[in-house]
């Protein structure tokens, strides 16, 4: 099979979720098919990306933004059109490779939907990962009547708009966990809608064996994104001072790129924010417990993978287990109050053996069903059928 690959940028490094579902499924299932590879970027394509796509085409083109006054740009705010502004070297990109070689299948990011030349011969996989009308729909339910609730419900709305004009008219959309594939089935049930959950490298993600800090917990995610530092405040402020009542050196590191001002206000002597760090195993071999106190959001949380790939005690709200097979107390314990929160994460750091088999749960968990090899083979599965739909059809 021929897939032709478009995303908005190079999927590498792998930083996020959109990253590592492209990297690791070309990766697993390049053997048996061939990929192209069609986005934004230099001419100095990362090395790991070669060797994984038979071309690679870096489009150097940037989005056509809206120009003019204040007004004009008001009105763009609420365009359908301009929530993805056009990038137009990118759609003539994609063209010229669909006129000069027979593709099998366009698998596309969901943020390259909007940007996709207008053509029906080739199947189209939106890959879409987390579902935006879901996560607009969690923040606004998190907030109080009052300017910004108006302005997230206007961008659930856009949203919705987006969603019907644009990821309906694909052969297929995928998402990451079932909560944001029934939501986007909400807006557009005519289109058939899959779910594939995200994977680990448990080979590189593996427990290592260094001493733990037994009073050490650790977050990490891209701490400018608003529901990890929206996490990291309800941590802090709620959860922290219930823990340190009890265990006052407890010590919380917040690991990621991009801390926002909020996150760094966060940093005290009880709390550490690292910033970008090139390797979080480190961070995560030496924690006790890892916490995901996420409140919003969407999909799946690659940040659980890899903790339970590590072998990691891990205490969760429901906001953060989407997509995820959670056994309560066995390989995960959920909390969703600020005190239970507390009370398991306490419970956690003076059990070392309740720790210790939770981990082990956690990991036997990423091995029976989270591993990329076994994820690549569903999504092979997927590519087949919808290639093999589109023929009965034509």
């Amino acid at each position: 099979m021929d897939v032709l690959v478009t995303c908005l940028n190079y999927p590498y490094p792998l930083e996020n979720g959109e990253n590592l579902r492209i990297f690791h499924y070309v990766r697993a299932l390049r053997a048996r098919h061939t990929f192209d590879l069609v986005c934004r970027g230099s001419d100095e394509v990362p090395p790991p990306l070669r060797d994984l796509f038979r071309h690679v085409v870096p489009v150097l083109g940037e989005m056509v933004l809206p120009r003019g006054g204040v007004l004009r740009r008001l009105a763009a705010s609420f365009s359908v059109d301009q929530t993805f502004p056009a990038i137009p070297d990118l759609t003539s990109a994609l063209a010229i490779c669909l006129d000069t070689r027979r593709y099998d299948l366009i698998w596309s990011a969901g943020d390259v939907l909007p940007r996709l030349p207008q053509q029906n011969s080739v199947p189209v996989l939106g890959d879409i990962v987390d579902d935006l009308v879901l996560q607009y729909r969690r923040l606004l339910a998190s907030l109080h009547p009052g300017i910004r609730y108006l302005r997230v419900l206007k961008r659930l709305q856009l949203m919705k708009s987006v969603e019907r004009r644009y990821f309906g008219r694909a052969d297929a959309c995928l998402y990451v966990s079932e909560a944001d594939a029934r939501s986007f089935a909400s807006v557009c049930p005519d289109t058939p809608v899959h779910v594939i959950h995200n994977g680990v490298d448990e080979t590189f993600f593996r427990p290592e064996g260094v001493a733990v800090e037994s009073e050490t917990l650790v977050f990490e995610g891209n701490m400018s994104f608003y529901p990890n530092v929206d996490a990291a405040e309800y941590f802090c402020t709620e959860i922290l001072p219930l823990v340190h009542a009890v265990k006052p050196a407890v010590k919380f590191i917040l690991v990621g790129k991009n801390p926002s001002s909020r996150v760094r206000a966060l940093a005290s002597d009880h709390v550490a924010v690292t910033g970008f760090v090139d390797d979080i195993r480190p961070y995560l071999s030496r924690a006790a417990v890892f916490v995901s106190p996420t409140r919003v959001g969407a999909g799946i949380k690659n940040k659980i993978l890899q903790a339970w790939s590590m072998g990691k005690a891990v205490v969760a709200t429901p906001a953060s287990t989407g997509g995820l097979r959670v056994r309560d107390r066995q390989n995960l314990i959920i909390a969703d109050s600020p005190r239970s929160f507390a009370d398991a994460v306490l419970e956690l750091l003076e059990d070392e053996n309740l720790r210790e088999g939770m981990g082990a749960s956690g990991r036997q968990t990423v091995l029976d069903h989270y591993t990329w090899n076994a994820k690549a083979l569903e999504m092979e599965a997927l590519m087949i059928k919808l290639t093999a739909r589109r023929m009965r059809h034509a």
